[in-house]
């Protein structure tokens, strides 16, 4: 049998760009038509495609970039700009991901707030943290592909919420996974611990979002 996977702890001040963008962002620039669309708001963005398509409705515009989704607060989609045959350009949503991916792909300036590890962080995971979780814990990222930006989530992550987070790779084939879920509560392996979740600490998880959700928030305790 394997050796028992455990999580690894990723700390406030450990984010580093070049290790969760690819090189060829790092001294990239966002082009200033995307960068001025990235600072409009909601009503001005919704005002400028009614202009742009006379027969939109406004006040549905808003309403659908006002809701709040139940459960799904880390999604992402993937855009293709297209062309019909009367050359008429627009962006269509290929499919809608559970969680997103691209930041390593994404120009930012040196601000911290048009990192997008970090703008995600504030508007998507400290709502939830906020509003819906009930038990006090501590923070996770867990993942089983896209290395690179899964840890700048965690680093970005622990900047922004000032603690410790736990990063742990789980995948279903895994003979000893460092994650296990129980009556829907999440269960991570301490990387100070043994083999045997049963018998240790382990750290206690409740779900966000999606079944594949890769961010949780954890809470010390023995499991019975």
């Amino acid at each position: 049998m394997e050796e028992p996977k455990t999580c690894r702890i990723v700390s406030p001040g450990s984010f580093e760009a070049e290790q969760h963008f690819y090189p060829r962002v790092l001294n990239a620039n966002l082009h200033p038509m995307v960068k001025m669309f990235l600072a409009l708001g909601n009503q001005r963005i919704a005002r400028r495609y009614c202009h742009l398509h006379p027969g939109a409705n406004y006040d549905k515009l808003i309403e659908l970039f006002s809701y709040t989704p139940a459960h799904f607060f880390w999604a992402g989609s993937d855009l293709f700009s297209v062309t019909n045959e009367k050359a008429q350009r627009q962006m269509i949503v290929i499919e809608t991901n559970s969680c997103p991916s691209g930041q390593k792909s994404m120009p930012c300036d040196d601000a911290e707030e048009s990192n997008g590890f970090y703008a995600l962080i504030r508007h998507s995971l400290l709502y939830v943290l906020e509003h819906m979780v009930q038990i006090s814990g501590r923070l996770a990222v867990v993942y089983d592909k896209n290395k690179m930006e899964a840890t700048g989530y965690a680093a970005a992550m622990a900047d922004v919420c000032k603690e410790d987070v736990l990063l742990a790779e789980y995948h279903m084939e895994d003979q000893n996974p460092p994650v296990r879920w129980q009556d829907e509560v999440m269960y991570v392996r301490d990387e100070n611990h043994g083999k045997d979740f049963l018998s240790l600490d382990v750290l206690k998880a409740c779900r966000l979002g999606s079944s594949s959700s890769s961010v949780s928030v954890c809470d010390s305790k023995a499991l019975e």
